[in-house]
């Protein structure tokens, strides 16, 4: 995630800074590609149901454990 968000305490990102792993998300290629055709949190809201800072912030907590990760991801869908 590049764009901030102030009650996760995140600060965006610069144009040629690359944000910390905790705001991170796997995307597949696809869809990698179509969030950055259009600004990156517009692509978010109108795509998936969730809120990528708040999975960022799951995902990472549990960070190494494959399974927990996985039920996150579950879950989220």
């Amino acid at each position: 995630m590049r764009f901030g968000e102030p009650l996760a305490a995140k600060r965006p990102s610069g144009m040629w800074e690359k944000p910390d792993d905790a705001w991170a998300l796997p995307l597949c290629n696809k869809h990698h590609r179509e969030q950055h055709r259009i600004k990156e949190k517009v692509w978010w809201s109108n795509q998936w149901p969730l809120d990528p800072i708040f999975l960022c912030l799951a995902l990472y907590r549990v960070s190494g454990d494959v399974e927990a990760g996985c039920q996150i991801i579950r879950e989220a869908r």
